[in-house]
């Protein structure tokens, strides 16, 4: 799909965020899970589910053509994309505590 850029980040380990845009717009997010025992009544796509999304209207009606099935698809590829070409590092965090006097 051509006309939908995204901006796909790791969240946890687990999960994996797709903001979608089209001609430098926001038009929503998708949410994808690591498919686990649980999820037996949604449908598994490659070891990733998509648990939530959030799309604003106007991008189904800005195109016409777009279909709900079409844009999970799309999704499902920007995150096996992702998920195969960056794996998932936790960064360390260091924090220096002030010392304490004497």
């Amino acid at each position: 799909m051509e006309i939908l850029s995204p901006k796909v980040e790791w969240m946890t380990e687990d999960r994996i965020r797709v903001e979608i845009f089209c001609d430098g717009h926001y038009y929503g997010v998708l949410y994808y899970e690591r498919a686990k025992r649980g999820f037996n009544l949604k449908p598994i796509m490659g070891g990733w589910v998509c648990v939530d999304a959030k799309i604003q209207e106007a991008l189904y009606k800005t195109y016409s053509n777009l279909e709900p099935k079409i844009l999970l698809e799309w999704g499902m590829s920007q995150v096996r994309s992702l998920a195969e070409s960056t794996p998932y590092t936790i960064l360390p965090h260091t924090t220096e505590l002030p010392s304490q006097g004497d």
